[in-house]
């Protein structure tokens, strides 16, 4: 049951216009970046089939680094790959 829910449901996850227009309003003047919980396999199929890469500088899942959100070494990760202080990061 698990493996067919982890392989089907990202097949399911469809991103409407508005989510397409807006990334690429935010697109055009901010860096991008993604960090996200769950499951690697199933986080990949929903970025890969809606093709959000374009819109993304990197992404960075909880699974592949055994650091959840909220967890403040999660954004000191992303920071880094991004070449990123705190200070140059928007609220």
């Amino acid at each position: 049951m698990i493996e067919f829910w982890n392989e089907n449901l990202p097949k399911c996850f469809t991103a409407d216009k508005t989510i397409l227009n807006s990334l690429d309003e935010i697109s055009k003047s901010r860096i991008k970046f993604v960090i996200t919980n769950g499951i690697t396999e199933r986080q990949k199929m929903k970025i890969f089939k809606n093709d959000f890469t374009p819109y993304f500088e990197s992404v960075l899942i909880s699974e592949e680094i055994a650091i959840s959100k909220y967890d403040r070494k999660i954004y000191e990760i992303a920071m880094e790959k991004l070449d990123l202080n705190a200070e140059e990061v928007p609220l």
